[in-house]
C-alpha cells in the first residue's frame, strides 16, 4: 500500500507497506514498511511478529546506516545482496524474552531469508 499523497501537519510522507497474515490466529500486520522521513532520508521498519519470534527494533533503520551488502548462503541458495538487521538498544529490555530473534538477514532481491533467535533457532526462507 503507498500513501505518496499523505500529508500529516503539512508535511508530505511517502510509504510502501508489505502485509503478512500468518498461520497463526493473529490479525494481518504491517511486515516491512519503506519510508521517506521528514529529513528525505529513507528509511526500513520491520515488525516481525511470528507464534514464537519476535524481532524488537523501536527505530527504524536509516538505510544509509547500512553498510555494504555481505555474501549470505541459506541452506538453500547462495546470495551476494544480504543485509544484517540487529535490534537497536532500546530492544535489549526484550532480551529475557525466549522468542527474541538477535539478528534479520535481508536480501535486496529476496526480502527476508532468514532470522535467528537467540537459542540459535532459526528461520530459513526455502528457496525454489
Amino acid at each position: 500500500m503507498a500513501h505518496p499523497d499523505a500529508a500529516v501537519g503539512g508535511v508530505e510522507c511517502e510509504e510502501v507497506c508489505v502485509f503478512s497474515k500468518n498461520q497463526v490466529q493473529r490479525p494481518t500486520l504491517i511486515f516491512f514498511k519503506v519510508k521517506k522521513n521528514r529529513e528525505d532520508k529513507t528509511e526500513l521498519v520491520f515488525n516481525l511478529s511470528t507464534e514464537n519470534a519476535v524481532f524488537y527494533r523501536i527505530t527504524p533503520v536509516n538505510i544509509d546506516s547500512l553498510a555494504t551488502p555481505i555474501t549470505f548462503e541459506t541452506s538453500y541458495k547462495k546470495y551476494d545482496d544480504v543485509f544484517l538487521i540487529i535490534p537497536d538498544e532500546y530492544a535489549k529490555d526484550f532480551y529475557q524474552r525466549s522468542d527474541y530473534v538477535v539478528r534479520l538477514y535481508w536480501s535486496k532481491s529476496s526480502g527476508l531469508i532468514r532470522y535467528d533467535r537467540k537459542d540459535e533457532r532459526y528461520w530459513e526462507l526455502k528457496a525454489e
